[in-house]
């Protein structure tokens, strides 16, 4: 046999997934007509607020100004109206009237400024173009997409653990995550799914990568080691295994003269040893002649040498 003590084990999980922009923005028409200029093309740097393309005006400034003419005119039928009804020559329900036309003249006119305004398109975000959709000529609808827009300064990794392992995680751990070109990157963990995927039954973890890096491509692939909770576990040789009657995989331990058999949990199998549950704390572990025992044989023990 061979003396063991639990200790804590931190379990690394490796998975595999890829990296991912954490602002992405596709940039829609917000006013329907022809695509009169592009300002910006893909592959561009852009800030926010930065003009991308000019969606033609056609009538809007004239009704703008038109708005704008009735708007004034509902102002100065309310103020007329205000003032003779408090001189006791109008009546209350004329200035209901009078108020009611200079609102809608007011949403009117704040509806044809927002027009007026959005025929110019703007970059929402700091960040490159990824892709431009439209050409100059072009008609576009409310809601048509014409620019995609990434932050390529704020990346994360996203993987897929099993079930078995998404209790394990905690957000904030620190993790480490190989790029596919090599790269070796700090990550956070800032996200944990509580909803598993329908199809895979996994849940999602997004890994903060290390903002002082290099450009980080969306899409690249990378693999992760996080660090689970430390739990207290053994690690024994492999050889000590055994199968028991029904196929459970477990081991055999000296319970004071006699062979006890126990089922176990793998955790983590290493070069010197697999990392598993379900011993207790201190334990004779048989790691000579296991195979040839049953539960509850008597047994006489000594330790291994060099143990």
């Amino acid at each position: 046999t061979v003396a063991l003590t639990a200790e804590d084990h931190v379990r690394l999980v490796t998975v595999t997934g890829r990296t991912e922009a954490r602002n992405v923005a596709d940039v829609a028409a917000q006013v329907a007509g022809v695509v009169e200029s592009l300002t910006a093309d893909r592959g561009d740097e852009v800030t926010a607020g930065q003009p991308l393309a000019r969606i033609e005006l056609a009538t809007r400034a004239a009704d703008l100004k038109g708005a704008e003419a009735r708007a004034r005119e509902a102002e100065i039928q309310y103020r007329a109206s205000e003032r003779l009804n408090r001189e006791g020559f109008a009546a209350t329900t004329k200035l209901a009237a009078e108020e009611s036309s200079r609102a809608s003249a007011q949403a009117a006119l704040t509806g044809a400024k927002r027009d007026f305004s959005n025929t110019r398109v703007s970059s929402p975000l700091n960040g490159r173009i990824e892709e431009r959709l439209v050409d100059e000529g072009d008609y576009v609808q409310v809601g048509t997409v014409l620019f995609r827009v990434i932050d390529p300064s704020d990346m994360r990794a996203v993987v897929y653990v099993s079930q078995g392992e998404q209790s394990l995680i905690e957000s904030g751990q620190t993790a480490q995550v190989r790029l596919f070109d090599g790269r070796t990157l700090s990550a956070r963990v800032i996200f944990i799914a509580r909803q598993a995927d329908a199809m895979t039954k996994t849940y999602r973890v997004d890994l903060q990568l290390d903002p002082t890096a290099d450009s980080i491509p969306a899409g690249m692939t990378a693999s992760a080691k996080i660090p689970t909770q430390p739990v207290k576990a053994h690690r024994v040789p492999h050889s000590a295994l055994v199968l028991g009657d029904d196929g459970t995989l477990g081991v055999i331990y000296d319970a004071g003269g006699v062979a006890k058999f126990t089922a176990v949990a793998p955790l983590e199998s290493t070069p010197e040893g697999l990392w598993l549950t379900g011993l207790p704390d201190s334990v004779n572990l048989v790691v000579v002649g296991q195979g040839a025992l049953k539960d509850g044989d008597p047994i006489d023990v000594q330790p291994k040498a060099g143990s």
